[in-house]
């Protein structure tokens, strides 16, 4: 035999692997984890090193003993990381949830990474509860969406209208509009009564009920309503005004009248109508009663087009007694 070097020498196998999107590579059935900066780029990791003196006397010894020198324990495995499972780094995941605008999905992955008895959950469990979350997070920014977009006067709500005030309100009829199975089916309601009775409160309180039923509603003051449109008529907005008037499901017009319509306000109304029939629902209050809605409108033939649309599929609810608030100022 031949003397061995005086300088060491070092034996080593390199593997190449491609680095996944996870920032790990699969070597051999074992996981390393590369550094982000290489990511995409091909890695080389030595499978074992192994020290030259130590494998001559591993081998020599081997061979006085007449025995064949095995391969796997001559080369002992010296890996340049850790043999060991690592778990899939997670916040590559949440940035392509959040780039996928699935935010509620990347808040519970977060969460549920750092509870400590999610991992009891199987597969399924997990996808429900992330699923759950999302769900949740979309309904509430739906639900946001249209609070701002409504423009409610009041924040009421049909929890808090207090029936044994003496005003005539029939208590299983607005329960039955509550319900707002009337909106789905594409009809009115209308309510009138003296003023400080409450029309615009119980409106409001409709509205904000049928938000909470996932369907859109837009609040309007009909004499403000009216100047906006003439406005949007001479700067070029009445069209995109009109199409934001029909697209809700649900549009209150308050306080109608008492003074009558103009010209260009009656075909602004009959419009207004005729783009809802059968499309959408509307909740119009007013200080007079229906029969005397003719003499708002002035013009007989457009009163006919416009009420025919409105009254005859529509609950009534009248209205009466003295105002609410002379009631609280006395108290």
């Amino acid at each position: 035999m031949q003397a061995l070097p005086s300088t060491d020498y070092e034996y080593a196998e390199w593997a190449f692997a491609r680095v996944g999107i996870d920032y790990h590579v699969d070597v051999a059935g074992f996981f390393y984890s590369v550094p982000p900066r290489d990511r995409d780029r091909r890695a080389q990791l030595p499978e074992r090193r192994l020290h030259p003196r130590a494998s001559a006397r591993d081998q020599d010894g081997a061979t006085c003993r007449g025995q064949r020198a095995d391969p796997a324990r001559q080369h002992p495995r010296f890996p340049l990381l850790p043999l060991r499972r690592t778990t899939l780094l997670q916040h590559p995941t949440i940035d392509r949830l959040r780039e996928l605008g699935l935010d509620g999905m990347a808040k519970c992955l977060r969460d549920l990474t750092a509870n400590p008895e999610s991992k009891a959950l199987d597969h399924m469990e997990w996808l429900g509860i992330l699923l759950e979350h999302e769900m949740t997070l979309r309904q509430q920014k739906r639900f946001e969406a249209r609070a701002r977009t409504a423009k409610l006067r009041h924040l009421a709500s049909v929890e808090d209208i207090d029936y044994r005030t003496a005003r005539g309100l029939d208590r299983t009829l607005f329960l039955k509009l509550a319900s707002c199975d009337w909106i789905r089916e594409h009809r009115h309601c209308l309510l009138t009564g003296p003023c400080g009775v409450g029309k615009s409160w119980l409106a409001c309180a409709l509205g904000y009920k049928a938000r909470r039923e996932n369907l859109s509603v837009l609040y309007q003051r009909v004499p403000r309503l009216f100047a906006l449109l003439a406005l949007g008529r001479g700067d070029g907005r009445y069209a995109k005004l009109m199409r934001q008037l029909g697209r809700v499901d649900l549009l209150i017009l308050d306080d109608w009248g008492p003074e009558p319509l103009l010209p260009e306000q009656q075909r602004d109304l009959l419009e207004i109508v005729e783009d809802r029939y059968n499309a959408g629902s509307l909740i119009i209050t007013s200080q007079l009663p229906v029969e005397r809605w003719y003499e708002l409108v002035g013009n007989p033939t457009l009163a006919d087009a416009i009420l025919d649309r409105i009254i005859h599929n529509a609950y009534r609810v009248e209205l009466s007694g003295e105002s609410l608030r002379k009631q609280r100022a006395s108290a």
